[in-house]
């Protein structure tokens, strides 16, 4: 059977991500999870993201795109107006005008979000 202290041994220079360090570290500062998403990857090019959902779900991803450093963008309906999501987003804009959709409806109504989102896309 395979040691995991051995497993996980230092690799020269000690720039791997999830490798102990001499001084009981498990990752090194300079090569975090995030510094390599935005390096290598194309979905870091986005500055902001828009979710059109309610809940807890964009509050996770809301929670999330923070720690990317991505702008968060909420729709909500008129009747949601109070909720968390909507809160925690950096911008907030609610769906049609008061009465025009269900609670549920307004998340569906795609010509709307879209309309938000080009509106509010570059800022």
């Amino acid at each position: 059977m395979t040691d995991v202290a051995e497993t996980n041994r230092v690799v020269a220079g000690g720039d791997e991500y999830g490798t102990p360090h001499a001084d009981g570290d498990t990752h090194s500062t300079r090569n975090t999870v995030h510094q390599r998403l935005r390096a290598n990857s194309s979905i870091m090019q986005l500055k902001k993201i828009l979710v059109a959902n309610r809940g807890e779900i964009p509050i996770r991803i809301f929670r999330t795109a923070h720690e990317l450093s991505l702008q968060t963008v909420a729709v909500f309906s008129y009747e949601d107006r109070l909720s968390m999501h909507r809160q925690k987003a950096d911008e907030a804009y609610v769906i049609g005008k008061r009465g025009q959709y269900t609670p549920v409806a307004a998340y569906l109504a795609g010509d709307e979000i879209i309309k938000i989102a080009k509106q509010h896309g570059e800022s």
